[in-house]
């Protein structure tokens, strides 16, 4: 995979912009901010229990 250049984002960001980015409509559409609340839990809860931690074991020999 190439690493992006430095202007990389802006220009796909213009792109969608130009070409209808759907999320736009769905912001003017949908209220997201009545959700941050259960979504910072969520995403708190989450990283707190360390979902991707490998469980550590020790086996005697």
């Amino acid at each position: 995979m190439v690493q992006p250049g430095f202007f990389d984002l802006d220009e796909r960001y213009q792109r969608l912009s130009e070409n209808g980015d759907p999320l736009v409509k769905l912001a003017a559409l949908i209220d997201f901010e009545a959700f941050r609340s259960k979504l910072a839990t969520a995403l708190k809860r989450s990283t707190d229990r360390r979902v991707d931690a490998r469980p550590t074991t020790r086996s005697s020999c």
